[in-house]
């Protein structure tokens, strides 16, 4: 936590103007020097403190360790230039006149980089609210973005100021060397506020922390029935005016070894204390009332006026009943009390919202349905809907005769088929290689030199020979008309009467027609002497 505070300042990236009450009455003019390896300093006659370079700053644990020690109160605004990657923990300690400070994004940060001893006159921070990390209230109070830690405060003499409840830690020497009017704490943290001066201290939690209020000034310290304890040193070498512990001695314990919190002790006075109560809208609340056991330090029990639903009640519109759900007529509710107008409107069994349920037609085998209505709210059906018969096939049968199968098609069994539906009584039957359609194929006759065929059969479907025809071969020989065979006419020409070609008679004939019967080679003769 001590090293948030150095943290935020730099990565705030914007330039935080810090008032001083006065002005150093002369400036260095060309101081300059090394810092660290890579960076350098300068001074000019304005007091601009310039850091440049690349890297690093060297360590620096005290003021009196810082390269421009010597011109502490020459300084009056610093630009930490990009490239320098680390600032020194103690680096603007004690500056007492900067007003003004200029930091790079990606520097890294030392613990008490940022640790502004001696700035009484630090006003406030200012963060832009485009910031991702942090923010800060409307007295420059910075915190973490999340406002649940509260890392600086700058000055609150004129301010009343209350912790926020989101407040979950406070960072190391929050409130150091400043001045507060008044403050109510919730919850603390080592040397929260110290070298600090405030007008009066609430302090509204269980537990006070070491040093949380050391080597402070304060007119007013006021310990709520709350605290449970102080511990070691919580107010050492404070001075406080006046204390008083509202609540039973008894609930409280202060460490007051070596005399740590004598300066609380030595004022404290205990108090008679009764917790105030809260009004309601109806009836009157009260304050809280002290009375001190050894002064006169106290509170009178106050009446808090009952509220009256103030800002507190809600407007709500009327709604219908329905067949199902209860109704109401406009009216009005407190969020902080039991207060309504409401009047509830029941259940109205007639106050449907009506669904059309469509009708179905029927078919031949499934029945269907009227046009009805029901309820989407109750279910209810407001008209029933009504069965309508299944049709069985009325006026839709179509009667199919019987077909026998062939060699090539499918055949079927005399069958039914509704127009109107799916129903068939259709039977199938499969291909019947054998049941074919028989063509006589008739026989052809042959002559001395053509051949001719048997008679056979063949299927007009598939064109499959049933019976195959067979080749009756050509006789060879030319037969005249008498029956005799043409070749023995000696030296004659004649035409054959069953070919209708002339032919050659003598020796040679009769030698060309034997082999020509012999062989079976009656054409290439025939063709041979035809020419």
């Amino acid at each position: 936590m001590k090293k948030t505070l150095s943290i935020i300042l730099a990565i705030l990236m914007i330039v935080t103007t810090i008032p001083m009450a006065f002005a150093a009455d002369v400036v260095a003019s060309g101081a300059c020097g090394a810092n660290g390896d890579n960076l350098t300093w300068s001074l000019d006659s304005d007091g601009l403190l310039t850091i440049s370079g690349e890297g690093k700053m060297q360590a620096i644990f005290s003021y009196t360790e810082q390269p421009w020690e010597d011109y502490e109160r020459d300084i009056k605004e610093v630009v930490v230039e990009e490239g320098v990657t680390k600032i020194a923990g103690a680096a603007f300690y004690s500056l007492s006149y900067l007003e003004k400070i200029t930091i790079p994004s990606t520097a890294e940060f030392e613990d008490f980089a940022f640790c502004f001893v001696g700035c009484s006159s630090l006003k406030e921070f200012i963060v832009s609210p485009a910031n991702p990390y942090y923010c800060t209230d409307e007295y420059g109070v910075v915190f973490s973005k999340d406002k649940k830690t509260l890392l600086k405060a700058g000055d609150l003499s004129d301010v009343d100021y209350v912790i926020p409840d989101t407040v979950t830690s406070v960072a190391y020497q929050a409130f150091r060397e400043i001045k507060i009017k008044s403050i109510i704490v919730n919850l603390t943290s080592d040397e929260m506020f110290l070298d600090v001066a405030i007008g009066k201290l609430i302090v509204d939690c269980a537990y006070v922390d070491e040093f949380a209020f050391s080597v402070a000034i304060i007119g007013e310290v006021v310990l709520t029935n709350k605290v449970r304890e102080i511990a070691y040193s919580g107010f050492k070498g404070s001075e406080i005016t006046s204390a008083h512990y509202l609540g039973d001695p008894a609930n409280l314990t202060i460490d007051a070894s070596d005399a740590s919190n004598e300066s609380l002790t030595d004022v404290l006075h205990y108090c008679n204390y009764e917790e105030g109560l809260a009004p309601t809208c109806t009836e009157n609340g009260y304050t809280d009332s002290f009375e001190c056991n050894t002064c006169d330090y106290n509170k009178t029990q106050e009446v808090i006026p009952a509220l009256n639903h103030k800002d507190t009640l809600v407007q709500v519109d009327a709604k219908a009943p329905t067949c199902t759900e209860i109704g109401w007529d406009a009216y009005e509710y407190c969020t902080a009390c039991t207060y309504t107008t409401k009047v509830e409107l029941p259940v109205d069994p007639d106050a449907h919202d009506i669904v059309i349920d469509k009708a179905v037609a029927p078919d031949c085998a499934n029945t269907g349905l009227t046009e009805g209505q029901h309820c989407s709210r109750c279910n209810n059906a407001t008209i029933a809907q009504e069965v309508i018969p299944a049709l069985n096939h009325k006026d839709t049968l179509v009667k199919v005769d019987a077909k026998a199968p062939t060699c090539t098609e499918i055949g079927w069994d005399a069958y039914e088929y509704c127009t109107a539906c799916t129903y068939t009584t259709y039977v199938e039957h499969a291909i019947d290689p054998n049941a074919h359609d028989i063509i006589i194929d008739k026989a052809v006759a042959g002559d001395c030199t053509n051949a001719g065929l048997t008679e056979g059969q063949h299927c007009s479907r598939c064109n499959n020979a049933t019976i195959a025809q067979e080749v009756i071969p050509a006789t060879g020989e030319h037969i005249d008309a008498d029956g005799d065979t043409m070749c023995d006419n000696g030296g004659e020409q004649l035409t054959c009467p069953d070919c209708k070609r002339p032919v050659h008679t003598g020796f040679i004939a009769e030698i060309i027609c034997f082999f020509a019967r012999t062989f079976n080679l009656v054409e290439f003769i025939r063709n041979l002497f035809a020419k």
